[in-house]
Order: structure tokens, then C-alpha cells, then sequence
């Protein structure tokens, strides 16, 4: 029998009264609530900036010869000669003309050497036209009404013979859609080949584009495992490829491709095997090259981009090794570029959102996000040792880890692996023990999971995407799940950050939540039950941390720590933006040691700040 409105509204208010008195019974409201609060003085800086020389990951060719690389976490784009010589740098961070927020895929007009950027990342998602100078030409919005639905995903771009723009918009998070776009090279929209599904000439997910001599069009649909092609009008005339493991198969993650006009060949990058195929423009497969590794001829997880030079050479991006891999058309390897290659420089940081102390070390680790890997440093702030690369498999594989944690009985360090879906455990000195989860939405299963902590023999992770904190034993098995924050910022609509994003523990047991969406913290029993909520004056709230009857909280868009009751009353804060000691820009993690010293994780300012 259905409930009637009476009912309904005496159900809510029962839930809500109930939880008001748990609150009241549970929250303490103790004296220290109205104690002066003092703001911790500023002791030292940890790291600082520390990138690689290049993050390859878009890759062109010039009229003149040249190859055109996007750099995707220096957020620049850079030209090399053929030798690997450093010819130009171009664009720079930022949202401005001729800035990205990170160049994904590159690509070069025939003719003239204007340069195309898919900008993917910024909030218009747009792509940036640039002169063979580096000045900015102009920007041309992807987004065409009744085909890039819901939003705009462009990653890989290409040009015809003719110079128009060919682009993939295709993403499948939350929402799986794909579409190949054209424009002319002034940025008018032309014709677009649409439409998804299982069938032959529909879409799964799109992840490189080339066009041939003849204006045909290449597309890698990595979700099919296999190379679509269509004519010059749009029409669907074959496939290339099969999912699967051998000669001319690809086993997953195909990431782009390229083609040689001259010859008419195709190569094709398996991300996923670190291969790239060969293949002649009717399908016949003529090679297989590459493997995974670090060696000559080697990708970490796989490469991006591809791009066939005047040389008749093929170069490949390998993102996860910092460099550009070179190959001769029959696979045979060549030199890398840059050479010799520049890696993230040990104590150095990009972009890192991770940070945790050992009390009884005083050593403390980092989540080094965007260069891949976990560092350690001692308690005067030396660095110490490093573990971790770009990869998918393995102990000491990371894809970019964002959340560390330190299990204070046994030193041991605990990694939120963001975007493998994984947690790992490693020894005080990072020896590899373990791992669980994958990436999912099942219980197990985690998305972008941002932080954790452990208590006891508990493991608490605030798994962002998903938008829930999950409790689970120190095997992974889930004692409890929680729904925690939303995918949509007051005011603005859908963000890249999700749910809850940080996560702590106070000496009863209870569990604090960061929901960074929603500006707002959440409080949850020892055994799950929300306690209470609150959105009193917090903004952006990224991480959170509790020592003795203080909780500190990172403001990540208001460059600030703010500090709380147990209870939540708001006591203070400290910070502001900038880049001097004491000030932010991007607070991400937080953590606290035994003596109550604040670490600061200051993410866009690439360092740890320290107070006490």
C-alpha cells in the first residue's frame, strides 16, 4: 500500500530528529569549542617544483619537417628537429589566448604550419589555433548542438590534405557518446559523422583519428578494439584490426594513429600492449613493434600520439617515459627525443596531492601525482628515496596516485592509485606487499578514489567518483559504504572533482569527510551513521585531518586551512593565496604528527608546507 503524504512527512521528521539527537548524544560540545585559537606559525618547506623535460602526448609533423609534440603536464608545446634538438617552445598554463590547461592532441595545417591543441581540459574545451610562430591565431569551440552531447570531449585532432580539422569528441565517463567532427581550418563547423552503437560505421569509444591522401577518414575505436573507415563523404566503408592478442590485433586502449601518405600505410598505437601495428591502408597487416619497459624502443604503459615524419619515421609519444620514441617504417628503433631524456628530478614535485608523517619517524611521504610516484623524505625535509613509475601492472606500477596514508603500528605506506581503481601497501622503505580493488563501481571497486586513512585495522577511502567513503579491512573487504558529496558545485554546475575527496579519523573513532562540491563536511560514526552535516562558511573543503579537539580542514579554491571544533564550530583559519611561506595555491592533503605540526600538501605551488 502506498504511503500517504502524512506518512511521508512524519517519517522525515522522525529521520531527522532521530539524527539530531544521535548528533547530540555523539558530537561532543565541549569547553574547547569557545577557546581562543592560534594560528601555527610557519616552520619549513618540503620539495618544491620538480618536472620532467617533456610529457609527450599529442604528436604532428610540420611542412617543413619538423615534429610538433604537445607537452601535457608542462602544459606547453614544443618543436624538435628530427635529431631531437629543442627548436621552440610554445603556449604556456593558463586559460588566456594561446594558453591550455594541459595539450592533449596536436595537429598541423599542411600548408601553412599553424598549429591545432585540443585543450580538454579547459572549461570550454576548446581547441587552440596557433601560428608556426607560437602566437595565437584563435580558439574554435567543439561543442555543436545535437552532436557533442552532453559536453565536448576532444582529445585527438588531425588534418586532411585539404587543411580542414578533423577532431574525435568521445568520452565514457558519465556518459558514453561519440562523434567525428570537421571544421575548416578557419573554425566553421563543416560535417560531423555521428552515431553509437555495436554495429559496423557506429561508434564505442573513439581514441585517434587520421585522414588519408584521399580524405578518408581512420578512426581507432578502442571500446570495438579495432580501426573504423569512412570515405570522404562520411560513408562507412570497412574495418581494420580485431581485438585480441597477435599480429594485427589490438588488446585494448588504442590511443592513436597516423598515416603515411606516401606509401600509404597505417600505424596504429595499442596502448594497452605497447605495440604499435602496421598495417596497409585495405587492412593488410604488414608489422608489430614496440614492447613495454623503459629500454631503446620500449613504452611505459603505452604510447600516446603518433606522427610519420617527412623522413618517412614514425615518432611516437611515450608519456609514462618522458620522451619520444623513434622508428624506422620497417619497427626497427632509432633514438629517443629529447636524448638524453630528463626525468623528474628526485625531491621535485608536479602537481602533487598527497602528503602523510610517520610519528615515529618523522618521515614523510608524498604522493608525487602527475610525475607517477611516491616519495619519501626525512624529518628535516631531505629527500630520501623514490618508488613508482607510469604503468598498469605490477607492485610498483601507478597511475596517478593522489592519496597516502601512513598505518602508524606498523609504518606501513597505504596508496590510493586514483585512476587504476586500486589501493596499495608498501613496507616504511617502499617495498611492495599488496594490493586490492580495481576500478569500478561494484563494491570493491573504486573511481578516482582521492584520500584514505587507516585506524586500527581499518581502512577509511574517499572514493570521489563514486561518491561514497568506504570502510574496509586492511585486506579491502568492505565493512561499510556511505554516499558522501555530488558531482556538482553550488553555482557552477558539473566539475572535475567529485564527491568526497578527503577523509579523517578522530580519537573516538568518528570519520570526517571533505565533499569539496558540495562545501561541505560530513561527520560518520565508527559504524557508519551520519552524524551530521555541515556547510557553515566552509568553501571548496579538499582534505581533512583531526588532532586531539581540532579539526583542520584545506579550502582548495579559497588558498586557505580552516579550523574547526570537534563539533564543527568554526574556530579560525590561516593562509591566503600566493606563493610565499604561509600562503597557497591549491591546498590539497593535510596531515598532522604526533606533536600537532601541520603538513600542507600546497599542490599548484608544488611543495610542503610545515606549521606548528
Amino acid at each position: 500500500m502506498p504511503a500517504t503524504p502524512a506518512a511521508t512527512t512524519r517519517f522525515l521528521t522522525s529521520a531527522v530528529v532521530f539524527v539530531a539527537l544521535v548528533s547530540a548524544v555523539l558530537m561532543p560540545r565541549t569547553p574547547a569549542d569557545a577557546q581562543a585559537w592560534t594560528p601555527p606559525a610557519y616552520q619549513r618547506t618540503i620539495g618544491g617544483p620538480g618536472h620532467a623535460g617533456v610529457y609527450a602526448w599529442g604528436a604532428a609533423t610540420a611542412p617543413d619537417g619538423t615534429i610538433v609534440i604537445g607537452d601535457y603536464w608542462n602544459y606547453v608545446v614544443r618543436r624538435y628537429a628530427t635529431d631531437g634538438t629543442l627548436l621552440q617552445t610554445m603556449s604556456s598554463r593558463g586559460k588566456g589566448p594561446g594558453q591550455t590547461s594541459a595539450p592533449h592532441g596536436v595537429a598541423t595545417d599542411p600548408v601553412d604550419g599553424s598549429i591545432y591543441i585540443a585543450d580538454m581540459n579547459h572549461p570550454e574545451r576548446r581547441i587552440v589555433k596557433l601560428a608556426a610562430d607560437g602566437s595565437f591565431i584563435r580558439d574554435i569551440p567543439p561543442y555543436v548542438a545535437g552532436v557533442t552531447v552532453p559536453y565536448p570531449y576532444v582529445t585527438h585532432i588531425t588534418t586532411g590534405p585539404d587543411g580542414d580539422l578533423y577532431a574525435v569528441s568521445s568520452h565514457n565517463v558519465p556518459y558514453l557518446f561519440a562523434a567525428v567532427l570537421v571544421f575548416s581550418k578557419d573554425g566553421v563547423f563543416k560535417r560531423a559523422i555521428t552515431g553509437v552503437g555495436s554495429e559496423p560505421g557506429q561508434f564505442g569509444l573513439l581514441r585517434g583519428i587520421a585522414v588519408d591522401a584521399a580524405s578518408n577518414t581512420y578512426v581507432a575505436d578502442t571500446s570495438k578494439g579495432l580501426i573504423q573507415v569512412f570515405d570522404a563523404s562520411g560513408a562507412f566503408v570497412r574495418t581494420i584490426g580485431a581485438r585480441g592478442d597477435g599480429p594485427g590485433k589490438f588488446r585494448g586502449d588504442m590511443r592513436g594513429l597516423a598515416i603515411d601518405r606516401v606509401n600509404g600505410w597505417i600505424y596504429a598505437n595499442d596502448a594497452e600492449a605497447s605495440q604499435i601495428e602496421k598495417f596497409s591502408l585495405t587492412g593488410e597487416h604488414l608489422a608489430t613493434f614496440g614492447s613495454e619497459g623503459s629500454g631503446p624502443g620500449q613504452f611505459r604503459d603505452g604510447g600516446r600520439e603518433l606522427t610519420v615524419g617527412l623522413d618517412g619515421n614514425v615518432y611516437a609519444p611515450d608519456f609514462g617515459g618522458y620522451r619520444v620514441l623513434v622508428f624506422r617504417p620497417d619497427g626497427t628503433f632509432l633514438r629517443s627525443l629529447p636524448d638524453p631524456v630528463p626525468p623528474p628530478p628526485p625531491g621535485g614535485f608536479n602537481q602533487a596531492m598527497g602528503v602523510a608523517v610517520n610519528d615515529s619517524t618523522g618521515a614523510v611521504y608524498v604522493a608525487d601525482t602527475y610525475n607517477q610516484r611516491i616519495q619519501q623524505f626525512t624529518a628535516a625535509g631531505a629527500f630520501a628515496r623514490q618508488w613508482g613509475f607510469r604503468g598498469s601492472t605490477g607492485g610498483y606500477a601507478l597511475n596517478y596516485p593522489r592519496g597516502v596514508t601512513v598505518d602508524q603500528a606498523t609504518g606501513r605506506v597505504w596508496v590510493a592509485n586514483s585512476r587504476q581503481g586500486n589501493v596499495k601497501a608498501y613496507s616504511a622503505t617502499g617495498t611492495f606487499l599488496r594490493s586490492f580493488g580495481r576500478w569500478g563501481t561494484e563494491t570493491g571497486q573504486y573511481q578516482l578514489a582521492r584520500d584514505l586513512v587507516v585506524r586500527g585495522n581499518r581502512i577509511y577511502h574517499a572514493d570521489s567518483n563514486n561518491l561514497r567513503i568506504v570502510a574496509t579491512d586492511l585486506t579491502g573487504k568492505v565493512i561499510w559504504t556511505r554516499p558522501c558529496g555530488t558531482t556538482f558545485i553550488p553555482g557552477q554546475g558539473p566539475g572535475l572533482l567529485k564527491g568526497c575527496t578527503g577523509v579523517g579519523v578522530d580519537d573516538a573513532g568518528r570519520v570526517y569527510a571533505a565533499a569539496v562540491t558540495e562545501n561541505a563536511l560530513y561527520v560518520f560514526s565508527p559504524s557508519g551513521t551520519l552524524l551530521r552535516k555541515s556547510m557553515t562558511g566552509v568553501r571548496a573543503p579538499y582534505d581533512v585531518v583531526v588532532h586531539r579537539d581540532r579539526v583542520y580542514v584545506t579550502e582548495h579554491t579559497a588558498n586557505r586551512v580552516a579550523v574547526y571544533s570537534l563539533s564543527l564550530a568554526r574556530l579560525g583559519s590561516f593562509g591566503a593565496t600566493g606563493t610565499a611561506h604561509g600562503q597557497f595555491q591549491g591546498p590539497a592533503a593535510i596531515d598532522v604528527d604526533a606533536t600537532g605540526r601541520l603538513y600542507v600538501m600546497d599542490s599548484r605551488n608544488e611543495r610542503v608546507e610545515v606549521f606548528g
